[in-house]
């Protein structure tokens, strides 16, 4: 199989976390739908979100909350995404306040706990991680989140395992 995959191939146990050893030439496939996608939704094109929403890719309540279309009305799509970038400026805080605040969120532990856990899991995963995270939000060197990681135990028992460990 090894030699009929063509391209760059990248194998960083550093970042793997999967439930089985896994080793150089190992093929992982992972299938999602969807993604963050590029750009504003607000400058998708009308006729690319209707063509999502007659494809069944894109439900009608996200046509209209997201990318500001109204099914079937162009004017109207054009006069909501105007409402919605009003609404959009009117929220806006700049960057230097929101990376304050979200800093103070990180050291109160303001954040539900499936986030802290993985932010704990990447913080004992990763010496490099935690070093670059901790340094970016300017957080104390010992920064981490008193919270369960079951899953850090069973991956460092796998990359002992490795092969190349």
């Amino acid at each position: 199989m090894a030699e009929r995959i063509t391209g760059d191939r990248q194998f960083d146990l550093e970042t793997t976390t999967l439930p089985e050893v896994m080793t150089q030439g190992d093929l992982y496939l992972c299938m999602f739908r969807g993604g963050a996608g590029l750009g504003d939704p607000l400058e998708r094109p009308y006729e690319a979100v209707m063509d999502d929403l007659d494809g069944d890719y894109l439900l009608p309540r996200f046509a209209e909350s997201l990318y500001g279309v109204v099914s079937g009305d162009p004017v109207a799509t054009e006069r909501r995404r105007d409402a919605m970038r009003e609404d959009r400026a009117a929220r806006a805080v700049p960057v230097r306040e929101w990376m304050a605040s979200e800093r103070q969120r990180l050291l109160d532990g303001d954040l539900i706990d499936p986030v802290k856990r993985m932010y704990a899991e990447s913080l004992r995963l990763s010496d490099r991680w935690a070093t670059e995270f901790r340094a970016f939000w300017d957080l104390p060197d010992d920064f981490d989140y008193d919270i369960d990681t079951p899953e850090v135990d069973l991956a460092k028992q796998l990359l002992a395992q490795a092969p190349d460990a």
